[in-house]
């Protein structure tokens, strides 16, 4: 399958049902070596197209996911779900999710160094805490102004507000981000943001 490339992101788009028996044919190893030579720094894998998956057919994707992000320190996932899809996902992994999942392309474009210092105010909820702190840095380091809501119902009421806000984001969660080290001068102290895990080489 060949990736449609777009503001730094390889998105490959299957289509129908993805089990344990088909999701091999639809993207390959190879498949993403070839897309990550397209100065690609993020690769993600598009389920508006999937009518039915399960978890056998995700870890085909997953596992590729998790060789080339150990490899290449990029940002991996699935994007372009509902509700519906998002919950299923996060059911299947639980606290296994290693890899980001971006409710569309335009939000997981905020996180790439294509789209950066495009200055958007963008809203975020995150019903986990570490989740909202996390989001909020890495858009804050890409030049945008995060808005946290802290809570559901902040939320609904800050979503209400008609085009106070660029971007809108929600059921979305952020993996491993490669093994990036960001700073930022606040006051007189300077903030080192590590993304993915800190080790004695870092």
């Amino acid at each position: 399958m060949r990736a449609v490339v777009r503001n730094g992101i390889g998105i490959f788009s299957p289509q129908g049902f993805l089990d344990g028996n088909n999701s091999a044919a639809f993207l390959t190893i190879d498949d993403i070596y070839t897309t990550l030579k397209l100065n690609t720094d993020m690769i993600l894998v598009s389920l508006k197209k999937v009518v039915f998956f399960n978890r056998n057919g995700l870890d085909i994707f997953t596992k590729m996911f998790t060789k080339v992000r150990e490899e290449k320190s990029i940002t991996v996932g699935f994007c372009d779900y509902d509700l519906k899809k998002y919950n299923a996902i996060k059911n299947f992994y639980k606290d296994e999710v290693n890899f980001s999942l971006f409710a569309t392309q335009k939000i997981a474009e905020l996180f790439t160094a294509s789209f950066k210092n495009k200055n958007y105010n963008v809203l975020l909820y995150n019903e986990d805490k570490s989740q909202r702190s996390a989001m909020a840095i890495e858009l804050h380091d890409n030049g945008h102004n995060p808005i946290i809501a802290q809570t559901e119902s902040e939320f609904k009421t800050k979503k209400s507000t008609k085009n106070a806000y660029d971007i809108i984001i929600e059921n979305t969660y952020l993996g491993q981000m490669g093994q990036n080290i960001a700073t930022r001068v606040t006051g007189n102290a300077i903030i080192y943001t590590v993304s993915s895990f800190l080790d004695a080489e870092i």
